[in-house]
């Protein structure tokens, strides 16, 4: 039986990461028409312009200009000037972008995997493994052009060295809080990881003793600690708030506009894009956080505990954002504390031989139908229409000046931007007189698209009757505004 189990545990293993690799390399070579595209189209050419424009860290740029010549208020640019070095080399490439994001997601679930070895039976740190390396959200996000699947690597890399050895010494406590204070650079919603880290660090074992220090003169310490590792985030965003725009690529509360709220419910699309969405956060893996928040914890693995408490104050406190559908990596830190909920769920059912009715193995097995219907919304159900943003930036490549603002109605309008290497904003908006001079020229658009002509009421036509007709074709109008 132990040389059976020998062979058993290193295939599911070698399977768990052989099938996450495969998911990932899905449609690699595709353009940037999936899930959250504006974003890795966002990152990507922050990376290109690196190169191109010989720009330090410090200085992110997009193509699309604004207030402050393109320089943009965004993360900590770690991902972005690692892609660019590795472009320098081999040339810019979507495949290279995509291919490097997959090397560190993979990382990361073998530091994860090493954490649950040290706590939890083999055959539970396999299942917490799988729940972690093979969740809609670790799966996408691991192979997107974005830097959050950086971040989730440093915040499990910092948990791994504080609990690789029997007990941390002072190089693994600070190599940690380095590796966390990058975490936090890179994304501040990584202020999650600070509950099993901190527990961790501090080597607390129970809620008793944490609430037993807390009112102690250690309360200084730990107050100490959070501040030495979140100053350099604070010090970033600090300086790239001033440094950098965001008004242009916000499109300024478009989420809540009546039109895009109709949308939800009448447009296919999107209808299509918020199932997808739904999937994505595997309701049966928050049903395992749910548990797990009632199982008895040793001091041992007491960390996991106050992990599942700040991922259920996190996902309630942006509970409005599982509305929209539109930020799923908000909700990438419950997945971790999903696998280690798997792992002592199942470790415990396995140590106290419990009876087959009350095994794990049914919900594990529910979570993991999931998974085949999310790669379907996630690789195969877009939130653009290609055809409409090719037919955008024909025109707009044609028509509009190199050095000009659009404003597009369509809200796949920053991705016709991307797409035709101008600034653009989106117009998400009734045309009338005061938007136009107001809103769009506030933003320095000189040509106006509009990608819906057959539905403009009656006052919008009126109002553009004022402006010069440059192009028309039966699904878009292109007007100068100057």
């Amino acid at each position: 039986l132990f040389f059976f189990q020998s062979l058993f545990n290193p295939l599911i293993l070698f399977l768990n990461f052989w099938i996450s690799l495969i998911l990932r390399l899905i449609n690699i070579n595709g353009g940037f028409f999936d899930h959250a595209s504006v974003r890795s189209a966002e990152t990507y050419t922050i990376a290109k312009n690196f190169i191109t424009q010989n720009l330090s860290i410090w200085r992110p740029r997009v193509d699309w200009g604004g207030p402050n010549g393109g320089f943009v208020k965004f993360e900590f640019q770690l991902y972005t000037y690692i892609l660019a070095w590795l472009m320098k080399v081999f040339g810019l490439s979507i495949v290279l972008a995509r291919l490097l994001t997959i090397v560190i997601s993979l990382a990361s679930g073998w530091f994860f995997y090493k954490i649950l070895m040290k706590f939890f039976s083999p055959a539970a740190a396999l299942l917490g493994l799988a729940v972690f390396i093979l969740n809609p959200i670790i799966v996408y996000f691991g192979r997107a052009i974005q830097p959050d699947s950086l971040m989730i690597l440093f915040g499990i890399f910092a948990v791994w060295l504080l609990i690789r050895k029997e007990r941390a010494f002072l190089v693994d406590k600070i190599l940690a809080s380095v590796a966390m204070a990058f975490a936090l650079m890179l994304k501040p919603t990584a202020g999650v990881f600070l509950a099993p880290f901190l527990i961790l660090l501090f080597d607390i074992g129970s809620w008793r003793e944490l609430f037993k220090n807390i009112f102690s003169l250690k309360i200084l310490i730990y107050i100490l600690s959070i501040l030495s590792i979140s100053i350099p985030a604070w010090l970033y965003y600090n300086y790239i708030d001033r440094a950098g725009d965001f008004g242009t690529l916000n499109m300024r509360g478009w989420w809540i506009s009546w039109e895009s709220l109709r949308a939800y419910f009448y447009n296919p699309l999107y209808q299509k894009y918020i199932f997808a969405a739904f999937i994505f956060f595997n309701p049966i893996g928050w049903l395992v956080l749910f548990k797990a928040l009632f199982l008895k914890y040793s001091k041992k693995d007491f960390f996991v505990q106050p992990f599942i408490l700040g991922v259920w104050a996190f996902a309630i406190a942006h509970s409005s954002l599982w509305l929209q559908g539109f930020h799923e990596w908000h909700f990438m830190l419950g997945v971790p504390a999903m696998g280690l909920a798997a792992a002592k769920i199942f470790n415990d059912w396995q140590s106290k031989n419990l009876s087959k009715i009350f095994s794990p193995r049914f919900l594990i097995s529910f979570y993991l139908l999931f998974i085949p219907p999310a790669i379907y919304g996630l690789f195969f159900i877009s939130n653009t229409k290609a055809e409409i943003i090719y037919n955008n930036v024909g025109i707009i490549k044609q028509y509009v000046p190199e050095n000009k603002t659009t404003a597009v109605t369509d809200p796949g309008s920053t991705i016709t931007n991307f797409y035709s290497g101008r600034i653009g904003v989106y117009a998400g908006f009734s045309i009338t007189q005061d938007n136009l001079l107001n809103k769009i020229k506030a933003w320095s658009a000189d040509f106006l698209l509009i990608t819906r002509p057959n539905n403009l009421t009656e006052e919008e036509q009126k109002t553009l009757k004022d402006f010069k007709l440059i192009y028309k074709n039966e699904s878009s109008i292109l007007y100068s505004l100057y």
